[in-house]
């Protein structure tokens, strides 16, 4: 081989190792390029999965100190004396005035201790706090003046129905011909001639939650006199109910002959006392339950369950008969 050859066999060796070291180094920088993308790819995953657990730690930290406050321990200072009880249970009902004293959306003021004093009566307050516990109104009362000043503090911790406003006053809307409401909407009076006069009690509808009236009773005589509760407003207010042709409703009637509520003269549940003059009749009216209740003097005596055609809203009502029969609200 001439010299020329030689070289020239020199050259084109030169080349293919020139062109096969530019080629590694083009597929070095592009596996280079291809993990710097697949690292920045990495690193963002990395980010999202850190800002993931920040907001998870961030949430969960969270849950954990209202978790911790919600089930912590608290004391009222009511009228000086002190009730300890759960944060969960004063604030059960949202939308009662003792949630929002606790939610620090009322504010009231403090004892030098640094606990919510209120100015109240704490004679009632425990049995308050057990219906906050138990969504049960009290069984039983040691005195008719008792149970008067529990629905008077469920009306100011705004508790029960006084939520949705119903007031324990008869409805000078629809009045029967025949009768006379006086005393701030609190006594009703026959005054007209004897026959039946159907009186509603509050100024609406009940749809929900419980309603609660007391009574004190002034009878003639025992006759057609009831207190129950109405689907809807009568036609005809000068009929009564919870008998034969009358008004469709259901009642707790003053015979101690025939004791029992009475749905028209369908007998739907026992009675273990009627009423007479100067009595003190509690009726309780738990719609979203259907259920009935009766006292006589803070004694229970008759009680309705499960009735689910109150769960559509009742009026509350009582029937007077006599002339000169006088009945007053007292809560």
């Amino acid at each position: 081989m001439n010299e020329e050859a030689l070289y020239n066999e020199e050259v084109n060796s030169f080349k293919r190792e020139k062109t096969q070291f530019d080629q590694s180094v083009r597929d070095a920088l592009l596996k280079q390029h291809t993990l710097q993308e697949q690292c920045a790819i990495k690193r963002e995953e990395i980010l999202k999965e850190k800002v993931k657990i920040l907001a998870i730690r961030k949430e969960f930290e969270a849950k954990t100190k209202e978790s911790q406050i919600v089930n912590s321990i608290i004391e009222l200072n009511v009228g000086g004396q002190i009730f300890p009880t759960l944060v969960t249970t004063l604030t059960h009902h949202q939308q009662s005035r003792l949630a929002r004293i606790v939610t620090g959306s009322e504010i009231v003021p403090r004892d030098p201790e640094g606990r919510f004093f209120l100015d109240r009566t704490p004679a009632v307050f425990e049995k308050v706090l057990d219906y906050l516990r138990t969504d049960q109104l009290p069984s039983y009362f040691d005195s008719e003046e008792e149970e008067r000043i529990f629905h008077q503090e469920m009306t100011f911790y705004e508790l029960g129905f006084s939520a949705s406003h119903f007031q324990p006053v008869w409805n000078t809307r629809f009045v029967p011909d025949g009768v006379q409401i006086t005393d701030n909407d609190k006594i009703v009076t026959v005054n007209g001639k004897t026959q039946d006069h159907i009186v509603l009690i509050g100024h609406e509808k009940v749809k929900s939650g419980t309603a609660t009236v007391l009574i004190q009773v002034h009878i003639p005589r025992p006759n057609r006199y009831a207190l129950g509760v109405l689907l809807d407003v009568p036609d005809n207010l000068n009929r009564g109910f919870a008998y034969k042709n009358g008004v469709i409703g259901w009642g707790l009637h003053d015979h101690v002959t025939n004791l029992g509520i009475y749905y028209q003269t369908q007998f739907v549940a026992p009675s273990t006392l009627g009423y007479s003059t100067n009595d003190i009749v509690t009726m309780i009216v738990d719609v979203d339950r259907g259920n009935l209740t009766y006292k006589v003097n803070g004694v229970k005596c008759a009680e309705l369950l499960g009735c689910d055609m109150f769960k559509q809203g009742v009026w509350l009502a009582a029937s007077l008969y006599n002339e000169d029969a006088k009945w007053r609200i007292i809560n």
